[in-house]
């Protein structure tokens, strides 16, 4: 496991970290993308999604005790769906282990709209929709899930930062998530200029190279 830093902005203060598998095969690195579409063909997605929260459960248990602010895990809804008291025991885990300060990341992929009785299986959990703008059905998610946090998808990010439409687009949705309560996070930010830009915008949190790469450990709150 690794962790990146996601930071307050316009600051750049870190209050947390996100949780990231980089698996090895033959003691060799494998993109995380291609371990998953290999595990997603032979049928094995969910347990593999069991085994990175598994992973981080034990990398957690070995480490100093947690200090590193609000710990972002991803989990995909199939998950929840296929082996909701795995998931339920793996949260608690790593609630535990963080203190009350776990964020548990949906992901883009949903198979259908889910129903709201469907997320009160992990209570207590702090939610986050991941991806946000290049998913299935993203505003059924969002309405579905009412996460604390939102995560804009670093190509979303990226292709609207390049004109005036975007940026309106981008700050409009910042007022909305503003006014409801929810975090926004701007993913994929690589530059003090987009850093800045992002802020400007009125987006409050954000994750990226420009603040950190995805690294062993963290380094407590900044």
């Amino acid at each position: 496991m690794v962790f990146q830093p996601l930071v307050a902005l316009p600051d750049g203060r870190v209050v947390g970290y996100e949780a990231l598998v980089r698996p090895q095969a033959g003691g060799r690195p494998l993109p995380p993308a291609v371990w998953f579409h290999r595990a997603t063909a032979a049928g094995m997605a969910t347990a593999a999604d069991l085994r990175c929260l598994e992973a981080l459960c034990r990398t957690l248990d070995a480490g100093p005790a947690w200090d590193g602010g609000w710990l972002f895990a991803n989990v995909q809804a199939l998950t929840l769906r296929e082996a909701p008291d795995q998931a339920v025991a793996l949260a608690a885990c790593l609630q535990a282990r963080t203190g009350g300060r776990l964020v548990l990341e949906v992901g883009e992929h949903m198979p259908e709209p889910l129903p709201t009785e469907f997320w009160a299986g992990l209570p207590g959990v702090i939610w986050a929709l991941d991806d946000f703008g290049n998913g299935d059905s993203d505003l059924l998610r969002w309405l579905a899930l009412r996460p604390a946090w939102v995560k804009v998808d670093r190509l979303v990010l990226w292709r609207a930062l390049e004109d005036a439409f975007g940026q309106d687009g981008l700050r409009h949705l910042a007022a909305w998530a503003d006014a409801h309560g929810v975090r926004l996070v701007a993913e994929g930010v690589e530059s003090a200029e987009m850093a800045a830009l992002v802020a400007r915008l009125g987006i409050g949190y954000g994750q990226g190279f420009w603040w950190g790469r995805p690294q062993a450990g963290w380094q407590g709150r900044g």
